[in-house]
């Protein structure tokens, strides 16, 4: 335990010499500087109404309460720019720089599956086999007959496993060790993690199962994660500005502070989070686009610094035919154009990155804010003004007149499974979705019983019986159709 926290610290105090050295941002040529004013005015959602105009960054981080945020733009497969916006630490007036970090969330499970491909590469597991073969400190309990996990299920979200997130725990509070996570042992403050339905039937995001993976690399290693982490991963991409590990809120403006969907400061300044591969990275906008650039580099087999091809190219293939999850990443058809991506939200953070994997284009964008929806409207903008082949750009929709008696009809409570319920509530002439631990956002109507969503792309479709009920609810996203069924 010493020899972990001397570790932790030592790479705490490594940051921020880098951080204190670390020159302002750099002037852009004209041209750049041109993009960069475009991208900032240009925000739009994915779908938007005749009567919208696009908006200002500058707007949308006052209307969403984001006090701070940074980009990093990626084209020709180089890093065109980065910039801070708005305070890393509203109380102190610090400033967000492109080296301030941020919690990356889930966008750490993209940076776990490359480590963990890596030891495939090197032959040290196989992705096919039990799990159990490769923990030695801890057993998954498989129920009698239970058809064996593949660290390749974890990787893909196909384990048909429990816990889809973690919450993290305040500075002060203990925190648990991997094994009385996976347990669910005080002072563990999520469920252990157990087995919903066969492996490899079909997805369902489980960062439980990251977890799992987690321990699968210190055990076949014997080395601790985040060490593993920065001599495999994070070294040789030169992401020097990122580690896995506990952020120190007492050493203030290396780390963004926290804040909730009203503005208000996270209790603490952030949350820790032991649960590494799932949630654990501090990183920047600068970091992340290097991670992109090897990415695309690997997968037409122009670079190697951690995965060859072949690997590489499992992290950007979909591992269940007509899906879009893959191993550490979702992907995306844009047209003709495939794009590798993943979002990250952890308490008062969120996060997303997107690459195109034919066409050395991309954006990272990271904020230190609990309301996600001012990413996508940046990722709108980015692919406007650089011309994201086959992108959407936004697309204008008429709105379908429907009355308060109508929209009271779709009111309710929608049951995906046991962990996630949509909650569907009226607003002005629209409806008021809300996801667990997400704010409430707006679904518009475009015809009877369809609506769709300007924070989100997607459309919800509402289905009836044959009394002409509303008995279930449909998000299409992404290619993928999620039904929800209606409980009240």
């Amino acid at each position: 335990m010493k020899a972990f926290k001397t570790s932790g610290m030592l790479m705490i105090v490594m940051l921020a010499l880098a951080y204190n050295f670390s020159f302002a941002q750099s002037k852009f040529s004209k041209e750049t500087q041109q993009k960069i004013e475009a991208v900032e005015s240009n925000l739009a959602a994915s779908t938007m109404t005749k009567e919208q105009p696009t908006w200002t960054l500058q707007e949308r981080m006052e209307t969403y309460n984001v006090q701070g945020l940074s980009i990093a733009v990626i084209d020709g497969g180089e890093i065109q720019w980065t910039k801070g916006y708005g305070f890393a630490d509203v109380a102190s007036k610090t400033k967000v720089e492109s080296n301030t970090l941020f919690q990356a969330a889930s966008i750490s499970k993209s940076l776990n599956a490359m480590a963990l491909l890596n030891l495939a590469q090197d032959q040290k597991i196989n992705l096919d086999a039990d799990i159990n073969d490769y923990l030695s400190t801890w057993k998954f309990p498989y129920e009698a007959g239970g058809k064996p996990i593949s660290t390749a299920h974890l990787l893909s979200h196909t384990a048909g496993l429990n816990v889809h997130g973690f919450p993290g725990y305040t500075f002060e509070e203990p925190k648990p060790s991997v094994i009385q996570i996976l347990n669910g042992e005080s002072p563990s403050n999520t469920e252990a993690i157990k087995s919903l339905f066969e492996p490899g039937i079909r997805y369902q995001y489980s960062g439980g199962g990251t977890l799992i993976s987690q321990l699968i690399l210190e055990d076949v290693t014997h080395k601790k994660y985040s060490d593993f982490l920065r001599e495999k991963v994070l070294s040789p991409l030169q992401m020097n500005n990122s580690f896995f590990g506990a952020g120190d809120p007492k050493k203030g403006s290396m780390f963004a502070t926290a804040y909730e969907e009203d503005g208000t400061e996270v209790e603490g300044k952030f949350h820790i989070y032991p649960e590494l591969a799932a949630a654990g990275l501090w990183t920047t906008p600068t970091d992340l686009a290097k991670f992109i650039i090897e990415m695309q580099l690997s997968a037409k087999n122009q670079s190697n610094k951690v995965l060859n091809q072949d690997f590489t190219k499992l992290m950007l293939s979909p591992f269940i035919e007509s899906s879009d999850i893959s191993m550490g990443t979702f992907i995306e058809k844009h047209g003709e154009e495939l794009y590798f991506t993943h979002s990250g939200a952890n308490w008062g953070f969120n996060c997303i990155y997107i690459g195109g994997i034919e066409n050395d284009k991309g954006v990272v964008i990271m904020t230190n804010s609990d309301n996600p929806q001012i990413l996508y409207e940046i990722v709108t903008s980015v692919a406007t003004v650089y011309g994201w082949e086959g992108y959407d750009l936004p697309e204008i929709k008429d709105l379908y007149p429907v009355s308060d008696d109508q929209l009271n009809e779709y009111v309710g409570e929608y049951y995906i499974n046991e962990q996630i319920k949509i909650n569907i509530a009226t607003g002005d002439k629209v409806l008021m979705l809300t996801l667990p631990g997400r704010p409430a956002f707006e679904i518009y109507p475009e015809s009877k019983d369809k609506f769709f969503p300007i924070a989100l792309p997607g459309q919800v479709e509402f289905v009836r019986n044959d009394k002409n009920e509303i008995i279930k609810l449909i998000v299409h996203a992404n290619g993928n159709s999620t039904g929800a069924n209606k409980t009240k």
